[in-house]
């Protein structure tokens, strides 16, 4: 994932940002969560990263095989997994 939050193209929509890389292969798309301490406690971070990875599951079909893309959480209040997913799908078009 190093390389994808290197030279991968990032957007931004607040409090999610992602940075997508093109693979070679036409494989599904695949996810990497990462979310900082500074997001609240243990049980705060894992309920946002649920959240947000079944907003991913939900909304994959949208995206074009191959790409790896990696969605860093900024601190933020828990928001409603509905809202996760129009973030994703308005921020990776």
């Amino acid at each position: 994932m190093d390389v994808v939050y290197k030279t991968g193209l990032r957007r931004r929509h607040k409090p999610l940002m992602a940075c997508v890389v093109r693979r070679d292969d036409s494989g599904p798309a695949r996810v990497a969560i990462s979310i900082a301490k500074r997001c609240g406690s243990a049980v705060e971070r894992n309920a946002i990263r649920r959240r947000v990875r079944e907003a991913w599951r939900l909304a994959q079909h949208e995206f074009p095989p191959g790409m790896d893309v990696l969605v860093v959480v900024q601190p933020h209040k828990r928001m409603q997994m509905c809202q996760y997913q129009q973030l994703l799908l308005e921020m990776l078009r």
